[in-house]
């Protein structure tokens, strides 16, 4: 039997408008959409209930910074406004609420 994670995954891929702005801030670059491979993260729900958008606002500041800094690390090319609204525009997320584990290790990412 697999182990169950007590996390919620968001699924995070980006759009044509996070396209358009990591072109501009790196001008010899020719990323497409067919190379950028999703992000998972994973998060704590809390109550056990709410798998949705509500969530999904709880990190979506965070996330949307570890997507910047994924591609440029200079924060002065970082959009400075970056709202609710624009989030849902840059980045399409898929919430899985159940989470199993096929390995009986953990291993560190880096």
């Amino acid at each position: 039997m697999m182990n169950c994670l007590n996390r919620v995954a968001f699924m995070v891929e980006a759009k044509e408008p996070y396209f358009v702005w990591a072109r501009s801030v790196e001008e010899d670059t020719s990323i497409e959409e067919s190379e950028h491979t999703p992000t998972v993260y994973l998060a704590e729900n809390e109550d056990g209930q709410t798998v949705g958008v509500e969530l999904i606002k709880k990190h979506y500041k965070r996330i949307f910074v570890e997507e910047l800094e994924s591609w440029w690390t200079e924060k002065s090319k970082w959009p400075k406004v970056r709202t609710w609204e624009m989030f849902q525009a840059w980045f399409k997320v898929t919430i899985a609420d159940l989470v199993l584990d096929l390995e009986d290790t953990t291993i560190e990412c880096f």
